[in-house]
């Protein structure tokens, strides 16, 4: 409630809710509500507490009621487009391919903004064995959604089926998170350091820590484990000037492992730290 109230929005939502709740689950057995519930039950003492919390902060503030019945409202307005998407999956798992092509168009037809209906688009145009088709359809559901690693690794596979191998590496390494499963083994019959600039394999991002160092976290995601590694860094100072600089990783950095460099900058504002790139120039394969 105290980080509601310095965000702007009304603590007495929390006391609305929790009255909410209680009312909820009065003379009601198991269902939704209760496994939504299971950490945090309803109750009178509760609704007290909030009170109590409410009565020490500043009064007023956003509710959001307008923006909520706007939110739902499209929610409402698409639930058709995910429920063709739904029945569409279950065909295409089924091999009914003509009809899951004709529920996939169907929700793009309500909402063309989704990228998992591009992708079933594409997982169609690939049981069909229309790589190229396939290839352009997640191309487009990563437009849509660039977060999602499934669009990333189809994509890979397919330019694997297209013996376009550089690409192959380079897309299925870009959204490169903790994978696990299926990924990780596709992710590994794809990574081969050994040919090109072993840097490019590796993933680079940076962020700052509690006390306000900027640091960058190195990922090895390859088979291989990798010695001199070195990072160029670019940023504006105080005055605009873009200044760069480099910073090595000591040591070897052993395949499937994440290690940590400390960038030597600190408090930076977040306009500057904004400024920040950063790029593996330089690694090789351990000996």
């Amino acid at each position: 409630m105290k980080y509601m109230s310095r965000a702007g929005y009304d603590p007495q939502g929390a006391v609305t809710l929790q009255k909410t709740f209680v009312e909820l689950a009065k003379g009601r057995r198991r269902n939704w509500l209760t496994g939504l519930l299971a950490s945090h039950p309803p109750s009178q003492e509760r609704v007290e507490n909030n009170m109590r919390t409410a009565a020490t902060l500043p009064k007023g503030g956003i509710i959001g009621v307008k923006r909520f019945r706007q939110k739902l409202a499209h929610l409402k307005r698409v639930k058709p487009a995910y429920d063709a998407y739904g029945k569409g999956r279950k065909a295409l798992a089924e091999g009914d391919l003509s009809q899951a092509l004709r529920l996939a168009n169907k929700a793009i037809q309500i909402e063309p903004k989704e990228g998992h209906f591009c992708a079933l688009l594409g997982d169609i145009e690939g049981k069909r064995q229309n790589f190229r088709a396939a290839k352009r359809h997640f191309d487009k559901a990563i437009r849509l959604n660039g977060d999602f690693f499934y669009y990333y690794l189809k994509r890979a596979l397919l330019n694997k089926y297209l013996d376009n191998t550089l690409a192959a590496h380079r897309y299925c390494l870009l959204p490169w998170r903790s994978i696990v499963g299926r990924g990780k083994s596709s992710r590994k019959s794809l990574v081969n350091p050994r040919g090109g600039n072993p840097g490019q394999y590796l993933r680079l991002r940076t962020g700052v820590d509690l006390f306000g160092r900027l640091k960058a976290e190195i990922s090895n995601p390859t088979q291989h484990d990798m010695r001199g590694v070195v990072i160029a860094v670019q940023y504006q100072d105080a005055r605009g000037h873009s200044r760069q600089f480099k910073r090595r990783l000591f040591g070897v950095l052993l395949a499937g492992r994440t290690r940590y460099i400390n960038l030597g900058l600190r408090n930076l504002p977040a306009k500057r730290l904004r400024t920040v790139r950063t790029q593996v120039i330089s690694a090789r394969i351990a000996r």
